[in-house]
């Protein structure tokens, strides 16, 4: 077994005037993304983390939906579904999400796998945990270079339904 490599290639550095989605039912990307490079997926079992951290604001209306992608360009590459959050009126409580992938086969027919969770804390001690899992492997040309960005939408549009994505970043890694 070699040795274990790994390369951060997204970092975000400030909250962008697009990584705050507000009143809209229409999916939206958040503005800061990562740049996976043409190859960089060039060994089986290659994996990518991601992290993702911010704050949420609901209105006082118990039921509207929120969802979460992680996309690749125009792909989703896995998905927390459509849920509802425990908390109505919700005012600058915190979300997370944990995404781990893997490289299944290489090359322009590709495929990756990946799957996460959401945890969004709900102003108790017990956050809620949504699971975003794939339910197969995805196609990717890992021959290219990817975008890969979290995407956001709410069911419902509202002026106090806001999500901000404050802090994201994800490492590349695998065995030389």
């Amino acid at each position: 077994m070699g040795r274990m490599n790994s390369t951060q290639f997204w970092t975000q550095t400030a909250v962008q005037a697009g990584d705050t989605i507000s009143n809209t039912v229409t999916a939206t990307n958040f503005a800061s993304n990562g740049a996976l490079l043409a190859n960089s997926f060039r060994t089986l079992g290659r994996g990518v983390s991601i992290r993702a951290y911010g704050n949420y604001d609901t209105d006082a209306v118990f039921g509207h939906n929120m969802k979460f992608d992680l996309m690749s360009d125009a792909v989703v590459l896995c998905t927390s579904g459509s849920f509802t959050p425990t908390s109505a009126g919700a005012a600058g409580l915190a979300w997370n999400i944990i995404l781990d992938g893997s490289v299944r086969t290489t090359g322009a027919g590709g495929t990756v796998e990946f799957h996460g969770r959401v945890f969004l804390s709900n102003g108790t001690i017990a956050p809620d945990s949504v699971s975003m899992p794939s339910a197969a492997a995805t196609g990717l040309d890992t021959t290219v270079v990817h975008t890969l960005q979290i995407r956001f939408t709410w069911s419902f549009a509202s002026l106090n339904n806001n999500v901000t994505m404050r802090h994201s970043l994800g490492w590349i890694g695998g065995y030389a």
